[in-house]
């Protein structure tokens, strides 16, 4: 008879970094049943656990098994014991052979572990099999796996004795040395594999935005039965920088590694709208990328559902006040925490005086304090004072490259630059100009009837005032959409609130005129941007829809103002400057 062969997931729902990760959904399907599929190919396992564990917040994950007819260990012991976790199936399933997986690694190519598993059972002497060794710089694109034989998998077990070697599969082995297998069955790969070097596991949300964008294009294209080629990723990873550039700059932690504690202190709500919440969702996936960060945005509001908010760690705080919520914060003792408020209450700011020094770094973001209270300053814009630059010097991030939006992932469906007949409308979250009761009769008055109008109405905004519009004019509304920078690439020109929205215009290189209020048209700011040439600017309601429908007719204009953007947004700095300032704050957490 042959050795048994089992095939043991590691999974867990409570990543630092991106949790539930193994439930999040992959063109309809959870990661892991991706996961589990990708096994069920290869012919010569035997059988398939799921291994997690068995307290509340993994309940989830064991349900997901039962229901979808796979073998389940719910582990008992430490929830961080997953070397105790794999070797309780491994001796319950007596396995002679064990096939690990990462739980967090969708694209585990079917093919290369049968190989593996051909030449460790053609090699009895070996403890273990693993592909051949490359030349110096090289590397294979495989994530997520590895395969040992029983006797030396005990050995592994028997050595692993400290907290972060139970930890981590296989590190006694692999980065420790303290047990080497006495020989080693290597295994032919096809040099496809490779041919180019990419992440393909899923950390972070960074990670996953990849994996949706990988899943999403080939089952958009072939048969739901079927399973995601990894020749075939390979293949759009050399022919698309784009792509790569994803989710390329996620650095890997290391075995041991303690996560740096961030605290993003924020909040939404009817008076302040999105904006402060959508640019910390961006700092939050640049924290976690860059430093491995472990955050959590705290928000100041009445609870809402939003996608784009789902996958990062997060709490709603709808009681309590600033000063007593970032109080209770400041007790957890983080290495840094971020606040990003409309407006800094006065005793917030003292308090923060008061335990300034004792080890959290604060960074006010988009706000610069008379008193000088914080450590650093995060401006989200391409202006700032002069006497500012000069005094705060280092401790100041600001400029094009630090506005906080979200990544343009997917292709273009759109020239910009080609007629202007596809026009979106964004207001902001409350619309506190009432742009929806005057602009909607306003726009229909000046438009061509061939131009498609999207309105987005935010998710604190009034619906808009489509009474006075003519019958053959056809507004379509859409409220709070979760993917708004996607929705804002179909479209070829824009109207649009100062805003952040309106720099995600500019980041989608759409010709636009931007409302201003009065109170921002006499700034330094206004005539900064004005200078800058990247957008019509106007302080008026009615003046701004004018400006859009001469916009409209003018081939030329859109053409310079796309072309503009392009050129403003094409050179980003490689690290954000927004790590670049806490590296500066504090050495320790530099890369």
């Amino acid at each position: 008879m042959g050795e048994k062969i089992v095939a043991v997931i590691g999974a867990r729902l409570n990543s630092s970094r991106l949790p539930r990760k193994q439930l999040l959904p992959l063109a309809g399907a959870p990661m892991v049943e991706h996961i589990v599929r990708r096994l069920s190919d290869v012919s010569n396992i035997d059988e398939i656990v799921l291994a997690t564990s068995a307290d509340d917040y993994n309940r989830d994950l064991v349900v997901w098994a039962e229901d979808a007819g796979v073998s389940c260990y719910a582990h008992k012991g430490d929830v961080n014991d997953l070397v105790g976790r794999i070797d309780s199936v491994v001796k319950a399933r007596n396995a002679d052979i064990l096939v690990y997986i990462c739980g967090d690694s969708p694209l585990i190519e079917p093919s290369t572990i049968e190989t593996l598993l051909t030449t460790l059972i053609s090699t009895p002497k070996a403890d273990w099999t693993r592909m051949e060794e490359l030349p110096a710089g090289q590397t294979y694109i495989h994530e997520g796996f590895a395969v040992y034989r029983r006797g030396f998998w005990d050995e592994m077990v028997k050595a692993a004795v400290a907290s972060f070697e139970k930890e981590h599969v296989g590190a006694v082995f692999h980065i420790l040395e303290k047990v080497m297998p006495a020989a080693t069955a290597y295994a032919q790969e096809d040099p496809v594999y490779h041919s180019i070097d990419h992440r393909i596991s899923v950390d972070t949300p960074s990670d996953y935005d990849f994996m949706c964008r990988i899943y999403d294009d080939w089952y958009a294209e072939h048969d739901a039965a079927t399973t995601v080629d990894l020749r075939w990723v390979i293949n759009r990873l050399h022919a698309e920088p784009g792509l790569r550039a994803i989710n390329a700059h996620v650095r890997q932690k290391v075995v041991a590694e303690e996560n740096c504690k961030i605290i993003l202190f924020t909040q939404a709500d009817g008076k302040t709208g999105l904006g402060h919440l959508r640019r910390m969702t961006v700092a939050a996936k640049q924290l976690q990328d860059h430093l491995a960060a472990s955050v959590r945005i705290v928000i100041l509001g009445e609870e809402q559902q939003l996608d784009w908010l789902n996958i990062l760690p997060h709490e709603w705080r709808s009681v309590g006040t600033m000063i007593d919520i970032f109080t209770e914060l400041c007790e957890e003792a983080p290495f840094a925490m971020l606040l990003d408020f409309q407006a800094l209450d006065e005793k917030l700011l003292t308090t923060i005086e008061q335990v300034r020094g004792q080890g959290t770094k604060f960074i006010a973001i988009d706000a610069i304090t008379d008193n000088d209270c914080f450590d650093g300053y995060y401006v989200p814009c391409f202006y700032v004072a002069d006497h500012h630059k000069a005094f705060l010097k280092e401790r100041l991030a600001y400029g094009w490259a630090s506005y906080l939006l979200h990544p343009l992932n997917r292709k273009k469906m759109c020239d910009q630059a080609g007629a202007g007949n596809r026009l979106i409308v964004l207001t902001g979250s409350g619309d506190f100009y009432r742009l929806g009761q005057q602009w909607p009769a306003m726009l229909d008055a000046v438009l061509p009837q061939d131009v498609a109008i999207t309105w987005v109405q935010g998710p604190y905004a009034q619906t808009p005032d489509f009474t006075k519009v003519s019958a053959g004019r056809q507004f379509t509304v859409v409220k709070a959409p979760s993917d708004l920078p996607d929705l804002i690439e179909q479209h070829s020109i824009a109207l649009s609130v100062y805003g952040v929205s309106f720099f995600e215009c500019l980041q989608a290189r759409l010709p636009t005129v931007a409302y201003m209020p009065e109170n921002l048209a006499e700034t330094a700011e206004y005539t900064m941007l004005q200078a800058e040439k990247v957008c019509l600017q106007a302080s008026d309601a009615g003046a701004s829809v004018a400006m859009l429908a001469d916009l409209v007719d003018a081939d030329t204009e859109r053409a310079r103002l796309a072309t503009t953007c392009s050129e403003l947004w094409h050179e980003r700095a490689k690290e954000p400057p927004l790590i670049t300032l806490l590296n500066h704050l504090d050495q320790a957490v530099a890369v």
